[in-house]
């Protein structure tokens, strides 16, 4: 958004980095912008070092499941690939000699 907050200027903002000056007008913004109070908001939950238990068991459902994901999307290997080459090959060469063979 035009004239909204950069992520590094909320960070700053919420340890305690900016310019007396500087943290005035990012509050004068804040009190005004929408998104850039839900992005401070988002930065305030990500800066928190204390994980609550919800959190935690959140993560956990994701971890399993990114295994999960992970264990069911995995690409055959190259010998797999190299079998089907090779039998398309064999389809296209057969093909050939039957229209030379016409």
């Amino acid at each position: 958004m035009n004239g909204c907050l950069t992520d590094e200027t909320l960070t700053d903002y919420l340890e305690g980095r900016l310019d007396p000056a500087i943290k005035v007008a990012s509050e004068a913004h804040l009190v005004s912008c929408d998104h850039c109070r839900t992005r401070l908001a988002f930065f305030m939950q990500l800066l928190n070092a204390e994980v609550k238990v919800h959190e935690e068991v959140a993560i956990r459902a994701i971890q399993e499941r990114w295994v999960q994901t992970d264990k069911d999307q995995r690409l055959p290997g190259r010998r797999g690939r190299r079998r089907n080459w090779r039998i398309a090959a064999g389809g296209v060469a057969a093909a050939l000699l039957l229209t030379a063979g016409m």
